[in-house]
């Protein structure tokens, strides 16, 4: 009998941390939409773990980046190498409602959890931004009006990897346009009426440069509906 309650115990003791990992609390206190990066496309849920400020982050783009509302709430930590966010700074993890049957219901939502603290260190060091400045113009020189700037961003922390528009700019009567946009890589496509659309990678950085590109006449519209080819300068001028 003694040893019949050892064994009992012994299990029972290997089975607690499970079931208080499975049960572990999880208070959410508010959520952004948009949030504190560059690129508007997160939401942020404000938390706390055991007190600890925590943030909860999603791509809102996936069908499971939920809005929750204020409360309070389970939460199941995934396995390393598990989850959508593959470049997660602490772990993946799905949340459920308190009380919740996890063998019967979906998670309410997978996020990736991060330590609050660490969260604003990087969201801050994100903020750096460059004044992008332009204008298209066509052979001649003359600038073309509602010319369209756009520039995309591949986001890897979703799996497959999601090419993401960050910026879009329209030129105005002089075929200028300006604003700013984050620092990095970007594929830049410019975009006007009778040409060809062109595209190509540029880096924005806090040292000065300089881009061009060309524009070439759509060959499938009559010469004398078209346009000549243009040609867009693109000025980047840091933040200072």
């Amino acid at each position: 009998m003694l040893k019949k309650k050892g064994v009992l115990l012994l299990v029972l003791l290997a089975v607690a941390p499970l079931v208080s990992a499975q049960n572990e609390r999880i208070t959410i206190e508010k959520s952004t939409w948009g949030g504190k990066y560059p690129l508007g496309d997160r939401a942020f849920l404000d938390s706390k773990i055991d007190g600890e400020p925590y943030v909860l982050e999603c791509e809102l783009s996936r069908t499971d980046c939920a809005e929750l509302s204020p409360g309070e709430y389970e939460i199941a930590r995934l396995i390393p190498g598990e989850g959508s966010y593959k470049k997660c700074p602490k772990s993946n993890v799905d949340i459920y409602r308190v009380g919740a049957n996890r063998l019967k219901e979906k998670p309410l939502g997978e996020y990736c959890l991060d330590y609050m603290q660490d969260y604003e260190y990087r969201s801050t060091s994100a903020q750096a931004t460059a004044l992008l400045r332009g204008r298209v113009v066509d052979v001649a020189g003359a600038g073309i009006q509602h010319a369209t700037v756009i520039l995309y961003q591949w986001n890897t922390e979703l799996s497959p990897a999601l090419l993401q528009e960050v910026a879009k700019f329209e030129t105005d009567s002089f075929g200028e346009f300006s604003g700013r946009v984050p620092l990095g890589k970007y594929d830049l496509f410019v975009l006007s009426n009778w040409t060809v659309p062109a595209a190509q990678r540029i880096i924005v950085t806090s040292q000065p440069q300089s881009i061009s590109v060309s524009l070439s006449p759509d060959p499938d519209l009559p010469r004398e509906a078209c346009c000549d080819a243009s040609v867009p300068s693109v000025d980047v001028t840091p933040e200072h």
